[in-house]
């Protein structure tokens, strides 16, 4: 065992984008940072043949997904093959530099209480612009925050490492016994609010959450849709009172509620039929519904 560099898991999901997948693998191959296995779901892709990945990367873990699984059942796929100390979740459409890596390990080791560690995430085509420097904490009743740093330019002022309450799905890193100890990726929220769950089960375990600005990927923000828009529509909102549900308590979870079904959804969908998109307003009703069918399961915390 490699005691400076341990062994470091790199998951990434394909779905459709082989030659996106491959600029990605080949930027962590050329990182300083050695002692890595890296683990490939392909996620059922049916546009293209993904063995291009297996035959240009011989040494990367591929497997196959016979159906689509979502971003969290994919990325658990990935987890039970991991074998390394700390595990890094990363969206097939980034590339890193040489220094990616390294210090990301170090700060894990220098602070233990760390469960999860999310980096600077900047535009690919534009790198002084910023997509993520971190997260404002979840309102306590509109369930709603922002990304910070989000469109602005990279001037330093997002250079310091802070705690933040969620980590970013395009590149996020945790120690392993963390995840045994809270578990996988949940997935029954299939899109969406599954990395927040997850990080409110990791703080709920007693660790912290941090953006770490030292460290940078850069994201293409390539879509790869799988979905139709009125699906993910449906998604969004059904996981938002889900993550509601299963993660607010007493009263702020009762005025949660009482705002997303009987303002914030209305609202939405009235919207969607003013602007003549009929299977996106069904999609929000339906979202609401499946919630009040499934009241009862799927929750963790009681009003």
């Amino acid at each position: 065992m490699n005691i400076e560099q341990p062994l470091v898991s790199i998951i990434t999901v394909n779905h459709n984008q082989s030659l996106v997948t491959c600029k990605l693998l080949q930027s962590l191959y050329n990182m300083d940072y050695k002692n890595i296995e890296i683990i490939v779901v392909d996620n059922a892709s049916q546009s293209e043949d993904p063995s291009v990945i297996e035959h240009q990367f011989p040494r990367v873990k591929f497997i196959r997904s016979p159906r689509f699984l979502g971003f969290a059942g994919s990325n658990n796929l990935g987890i039970s093959l991991a074998r390394g100390l700390y595990i890094l979740l990363l969206e097939n459409d980034v590339e890193v530099r040489s220094g990616f890596l390294g210090p990301l390990v170090n700060f894990f080791k220098e602070n233990p209480e760390t469960g999860m560690l999310c980096p600077k995430i900047k535009n690919y085509n534009q790198p002084e612009i910023i997509e993520f420097a971190g997260y404002t904490a979840m309102h306590r009743f509109s369930v709603s925050n922002k990304l910070i740093g989000y469109g602005e330019k990279d001037l330093g002022q997002h250079d310091t490492i802070v705690e933040t309450d969620f980590g970013h799905k395009v590149a996020l890193m945790v120690f392993t016994e963390v995840v045994k100890k809270v578990g996988l990726l949940p997935d029954i929220y299939y899109l969406y609010y599954d990395e927040m769950d997850w990080a409110e089960r990791i703080k709920e375990a007693g660790f912290r959450i941090f953006f770490y600005p030292k460290s940078e990927v850069y994201y293409k923000k390539m879509d790869s849709p799988s979905l139709s828009s009125s699906e993910m529509e449906y998604y969004k909102n059904r996981n938002l009172i889900l993550f509601t549900r299963r993660n607010y308590k007493g009263l702020d979870k009762f005025i949660a509620l009482l705002y997303l079904y009987n303002l914030k959804m209305p609202k939405l969908f009235l919207k969607h039929l003013i602007t003549g998109k009929f299977a996106s307003a069904l999609a929000t009703i339906r979202g609401v519904w499946w919630n009040i069918l499934t009241f009862k399961i799927h929750t963790r915390c009681d009003l």
